[in-house]
């Protein structure tokens, strides 16, 4: 059925491994060992900047850095496509935080 599926919409960067990142991805950066999660904002994207947020609904994340920023951009290229937050909720526990 048609209510099954939620629409992800692409932030228009690619990661380390050329994927595309979109709204509601689950990212792993393995440098620095920190867990993000892609969310819309107005205005565009974002991703949480604590990782004592990330567990948390995009709505009640204080602390987040938009993606249109160069320097956002750049980092979320770095990261790993863990999942989702549709398909893969468990990686929102917050062990992984």
């Amino acid at each position: 059925p048609k209510e099954d599926y939620k629409m992800l919409e692409y932030t228009n960067i690619l990661n380390v491994e050329e994927k595309e990142i979109c709204e509601g991805d689950i990212l792993y950066h393995p440098t620095k060992q920190h867990w993000y999660q892609v969310f819309k904002v107005p205005g565009g994207f974002a991703i949480n900047t604590h990782q004592s947020d990330f567990h948390k609904q995009p709505d009640q994340i204080m602390f987040y850095s938009g993606l249109s920023e160069q320097q956002s951009a750049s980092w979320a290229a770095q990261c790993i496509i863990k999942g989702n937050i549709y398909q893969n909720p468990e990686l929102l526990e917050e062990k992984n935080a």
